[in-house]
């Protein structure tokens, strides 16, 4: 009688340990939440030609907080983790206007 509760003690532990380790190995994929949004694009001329290392500055109405980046050699842009609120977003470039 001993021995099958020890050998029911035993299941219950691993059953246990393998259900803890199935938890962790879940949560490890698990991604973090952010509060705020991404704002991306390409900057293209009226043609539809891509304009590479364009400036591009986002303006929260709120705060006044700017942000300015350049866009890439396809001018292509991201600007990560904008909170909530109303923005300005303007693009310059040599040889163009604002």
């Amino acid at each position: 009688m001993q021995s099958t509760l020890r050998q029911s003690v035993r299941r219950l532990v691993l059953s246990l340990f393998l259900i803890a380790m199935a938890a962790l190995a879940a949560a490890s994929h698990l991604d973090a939440q952010v509060v705020g949004a991404t704002l991306s694009g390409t900057v293209k001329d009226a043609s539809g030609s891509a304009i590479p290392g364009a400036k591009v500055s986002v303006k929260n109405l709120a705060t006044g907080l700017e942000r300015d980046i350049d866009a890439d050699s396809a001018g292509f842009y991201t600007v990560p983790n904008l909170s909530p609120g109303n923005y300005d977003v303007s693009f310059s470039a040599q040889g163009f206007g604002t």
